[in-house]
């Protein structure tokens, strides 16, 4: 049993290239970024919420993974947490200490128990320190922009580049600056950055470090 974390900033490629990976090594994906965001989700439809609030709401919160897809509360988000209010609430929640602390513990529950590829912004710094393989996944910033602009655009969200590089580059100040597991590099972890690759490159640099050290 091992796990490969996968950390990285909004745009970088994470959740489409651990996906990826999962399938090529047959080992369960964990987006843990999904997870932040089905609690912002509920956080919306329900309001601001006071640190006791938030409290309850964790409580009163199940999170589970079927078959690639999130439920929150029984219910199937995964396209419900996908547009760029729930992004970036997300990115303000996530600075709250009781939020952090619930859904790690969460994560590291399952990778205690089967093989993971599990990708987010503190994977191998906090979640899976001890992780056997760790890569930081990156791209210029108008790079990113760029993809998740035209992603947005091929589901019919209605915005502009100017929109979305600067909704990334919010949500870059907060990862990097929250006081609690703040995005970074960890150590032992390898630098891809895929500014001039495509997804194919991308995977096949991922693939071909983990698989050579003939572990699997």
């Amino acid at each position: 049993m091992y796990s490969v974390a996968i950390d990285g900033p909004a745009g970088s490629g994470k959740s489409t290239i651990a996906k990826l990976i999962a399938h090529k090594l047959n080992i369960s994906y964990i987006d843990t970024g999904a997870m932040y965001r089905a609690i912002a989700l509920k956080t919306l439809r329900q309001g601001d919420l006071q640190e006791q609030s938030l409290q309850q709401l964790l409580e009163d919160t199940r999170i589970d993974y079927d078959r690639g897809k999130i439920y929150l509360d029984g219910r199937d988000v995964s396209q419900d947490i996908r547009g760029d209010e729930v992004s970036a609430q997300a990115s303000k929640i996530s600075k709250n200490p009781a939020l952090r602390e619930y859904l790690v513990g969460i994560q590291q529950q399952i990778a205690q128990k089967r093989s993971v590829v599990m990708e987010g912004r503190d994977i191998g710094t906090v979640v899976l320190p001890r992780a056997k393989y760790k890569f930081y996944l990156t791209a210029d910033v108008d790079t990113r922009a760029k993809r998740r602009y035209e992603q947005l655009l091929a589901k019919g969200t209605k915005t502009t580049l100017e929109e979305v590089k600067a909704s990334i580059e919010q949500r870059d100040d907060n990862d990097i600056n929250r006081e609690h597991s703040p995005l970074k590099r960890a150590e032992d972890a390898i630098l891809v950055d895929n500014t001039h690759m495509d997804l194919h490159q991308t995977l096949d640099y991922i693939l071909d470090k983990v698989r050579g050290e003939n572990a699997l």
